[in-house]
């Protein structure tokens, strides 16, 4: 189903619970609800939850020509995500870096109408193994694909990350590159032709 405002909370858990020790993560809960609040209401979004017997068991989302989706993102909400980041940047001032890094996303993503970036999924723990992440990936594509996609592209670890490397192979997916990021953490690219 699509995800709303309603479920925000719920998949803000289920990020904090998947990604621990992830910079996202580190800059908390406030944080993330904002990120994924504007996800929630952006027109080029594709954001979908999975639920369960009443619960969200998972969650994917991801956007449509991803370096509007940034670009619109930092100018309309740069205040409200840099008083969201100000507890995590008190408690590390070093992370500044970082956060400033963060701001040349829209560099960064490839440009393009007919390009979806997947940008996160995660499963809640109780329902791992159960074929949710696979629907999810699965129901992105189609929902990517009915807005006139014929490209999805994401980024992941590549160290430490075996199950999720093999994970996005399964599903179809083909490595197109690696890179090592400013903090010397090495990512893969992942892309699919839908």
């Amino acid at each position: 189903m699509d995800m709303d405002a309603t479920h925000v909370d719920s998949v803000v858990s289920i990020h904090m619970d998947a990604f621990q020790g992830f910079f996202l993560t580190f800059l908390g809960r406030p944080f993330l609800r904002l990120y994924y609040e504007n996800i929630c209401f952006y027109s080029g979004a594709i954001k979908l939850v999975s639920v369960l017997d009443g619960n969200i068991c998972g969650f994917v989302v991801g956007v449509v020509n991803p370096a509007g989706f940034y670009k619109k993102l930092i100018k309309r909400d740069l205040i409200r995500f840099a008083i969201a980041t100000l507890p995590a940047l008190i408690k590390r001032p070093r992370i500044l870096a970082r956060l400033t890094r963060a701001l040349n996303k829209p560099k960064q993503a490839i440009e393009g109408q007919n390009i979806a970036e997947l940008t996160s999924i995660a499963v809640n723990g109780d329902c791992l193994n159960t074929g949710v992440g696979k629907s999810l990936v699965q129901k992105f594509e189609d929902e990517a694909r009915s807005r006139g996609c014929n490209l999805i592209y994401l980024t992941t670890d590549s160290n430490d990350n075996d199950s999720v490397n093999a994970f996005y192979l399964r599903q179809g997916f083909s490595s197109s590159s690696s890179y090592v990021t400013h903090e010397g953490r090495h990512m893969n690219v992942y892309t699919k032709e839908i």
